[in-house]
């Protein structure tokens, strides 16, 4: 239902701009030529109904990178939003953050992508509405408009009757083979009680109507009139113009579906004009706009116009646009040749908005409820902490309230026995979410994680070795479950009793207390060749924040072992880094110098920091934090 609505409104959006471009064509270089434009109407029309797309390449992504989830779609506003460039030396002390963004100056940001994932709950029902709406108007319009059709269809016929003079059928008959048209044209004659212009019915089984009068002109007029009609015939023009009907009905919300629509009819006739002027020779349109405007003269003063706009096969086009229109049309024939350029030009236009349209729909494919859902961008391996905390699947959307419910967070360093970075999380005193070994994880995302595990076909050291890993991991977490219902009630209460966090969250695996730490690197390898791992590795003892910036409710936050970066913290927020790593700065100009400062000052520095393992900030601003050297060895 969404992606119907998504791709009708880019459609529609996408037609009203073909068409405003079409209009601007018509005025400037088909001016003059406006009958060429009749082709350029009939594909517009077509694009916004035909909704053509591709699918756009997509980068290849590493394992790691594939469970990313539909966040990675939408643009990562915050990350860019806050770049800061890591290669720039960081002074020690309190840094300057008057060229990094504020947290004020991200509120905008942050309340509209809030209204996007509040938009997002009620985007099904929201998109239901919207459906019916347009149906029951797409529907009633179309109703009216071929009732309508049909209606004059029948009006026609039931006050007319066959043609019988010879002379006429004769005339007809030539003009037939004039327009090499070889399909068979019942031909009647209005009634004289009726008064209508010369028009064409029918798409199957097409008639023309010829007015009674018309047995007074003579055969030169007679015969241009005709071939008027009988190129309506030739082209299927009744055919073209229901599908029209069919596209305005279907944008019958957009305003600009109207005067797309007068604009067909009225290029219709142009583009008749044009085909018989080839036909008898441009020193014809003389003769051929007397008989036009005689009719006009005729019908003028005779308000009972039969065919106008419904079938609008007639030479006349009622008033507003009369004397203009008809202006128009002996101008077209004035300036009337043969020119290629106008082909050339019409089908570039043409080619141009179908490209356009084909892109813009591709383009929104991938737009779907869970884009809005997911406006609140996480960066790994925060957004995996928050769906770890949350027990969360990919499936799942994080939502400003998850985020809210997150007031204290610590962050810690973790490195392994290969040297990689990984980043741990205390989430609300909770220790063990989101990190490479964690003490217990919720069943949901725990059994999420070793799915994706399961689900790799090229596993590292081959099937074999991806069963035996699962096998390992399986013995070193243990389910929990409250609500198994083979527990009895003395063993559950001993089981909450021994484990009160499951009173809080739920079931849970519980990672081995005794493991020892060659056994915790080996679950740390195995979660590295799983890619699970992954999702938690950061690239250096730079930890960046920039994510916290949706975590309004966040009063204390602890960085052990990181320096963050990215983020300048409000003041409601307490800042605290303990054991913070030296950031490494390479300046191939300075690097001399750098090595003699350190020579002469490592004693004093050591003898400084040594007694100070840890710094606390009061309150919020930037901290980087040089060389706070850790007490351990």
């Amino acid at each position: 239902m969404f992606g119907f609505v998504l791709s009708l409104t880019v459609m529609s959006v996408m037609f009203t701009l073909s068409g405003g471009a079409a209009f601007i064509l018509r005025r400037t270089l088909m001016r003059g030529r406006e009958g060429r434009m009749y082709p350029v109407w009939i594909a517009l029309f077509a694009i916004s109904v035909i909704p053509i797309r591709f699918n756009l390449p997509d980068i290849e992504l590493t394992e790691a990178a594939n469970y990313n989830t539909a966040a990675d779609i939408s643009d990562n506003i915050a990350q860019a939003d806050s770049h800061f460039d890591l290669q720039q030396p960081i002074e020690p002390g309190v840094k300057d953050s008057s060229d990094l963004p504020r947290q004020n100056e991200n509120l905008a940001e942050l309340h509209l992508r809030r209204f996007l994932v509040a938009f997002a709950e009620n985007l099904d029902m929201l998109t239901s509405v919207l459906f019916l709406l347009w149906l029951s108007g797409a529907t009633i319009n179309f109703i009216v408009s071929m009732n309508e059709y049909f209606s004059a269809k029948r009006m026609l016929y039931a006050n007319s009757t066959p043609l019988c003079d010879e002379r006429l059928m004769s005339l007809i008959e030539k003009v037939r083979a004039d327009c090499r048209l070889k399909r068979r044209v019942e031909v009647r004659v209005f009634d004289d009680m009726l008064v209508a212009s010369p028009c064409v019915s029918g798409c199957l089984k097409p008639i023309l109507y010829i007015e009674s009068g018309a047995k007074g002109l003579d055969d030169d007029k007679l015969r241009y009139i005709i071939a008027h009609e009988l190129t309506h015939i030739k082209r299927h023009d009744i055919l073209i113009k229901l599908f029209s009907l069919f596209t305005a009905a279907v944008h019958w919300l957009n305003p600009a579906t109207r005067s797309v629509l007068r604009a067909v009819y009225e290029d219709c006739e142009l583009s008749c004009d044009s085909r018989v002027i080839s036909i008898y020779g441009k020193e014809i349109s003389g003769v051929y706009m007397g008989a036009i405007l005689d009719f006009a003269e005729r019908f003028s003063e005779n308000s009972r116009l039969i065919g106008a706009p419904m079938l609008n096969g007639g030479l006349f086009v009622a008033p507003p646009s009369g004397a203009r229109y008809l202006k128009r049309r002996y101008v077209n024939m004035k300036g009337f040749r043969k020119d290629r350029v106008a082909g050339v030009i019409t089908a570039l236009f043409c080619t141009a908005c179908a490209v356009s349209s084909t892109v813009a729909l591709s383009a929104c494919s991938d737009i779907t409820p869970g884009f809005f859902e997911n406006a609140i961008v996480l960066d790994q391996p925060v957004e995996q902490m928050v769906r770890a905390y949350y027990g969360l699947t990919l499936d799942d959307f994080i939502t400003p309230d998850m985020v809210d419910g997150i007031t204290q967070l610590e962050v810690r360093a973790r490195e392994s026995a290969d040297g990689k970075i990984y980043a741990e999380f205390v989430v609300n005193g909770l220790d063990g979410f989101a990190s490479p070994q964690p003490n217990y994880s919720k069943k949901v995302y725990w059994e999420d994680c070793t799915a994706m595990a399961e689900a790799i076909t090229d596993y590292e050291g081959g099937a074999d070795r991806q069963r035996t890993d699962l096998n390992k991991i399986n013995a070193f977490y243990q389910l929990k479950d409250p609500s198994d219902p083979m527990l009895t009630e003395r063993a559950r209460a001993e089981l909450l009793a021994m484990f009160p966090i499951l009173n809080e969250t739920g079931a849970l695996y519980f990672f081995d207390p005794y493991a020892s730490e060659r056994e915790i690197n080996e679950i740390l390898t195995i979660y590295d060749r799983m890619g699970v791992a992954d999702l938690w590795e950061v690239g250096s003892y730079e930890f960046d924040a920039s994510s916290l910036m949706y975590f309004t409710n966040l009063r204390e936050v602890t960085f052990v072992g990181f320096t963050p970066v990215n983020y300048d913290f409000p003041d409601t927020i307490k800042v605290t880094l303990v054991d913070t790593q030296p950031i490494e700065t390479v300046d191939t100009d300075t690097t001399e110098a750098v090595e003699t400062t350190e020579a002469t000052d490592t004693t004093e520095e050591t003898a400084d920091t040594s007694a100070v393992p840890s710094i606390k900030v009061e309150g919020g601003g930037r901290v980087i934090v040089d060389s706070i050297i850790s007490t351990q060895s």
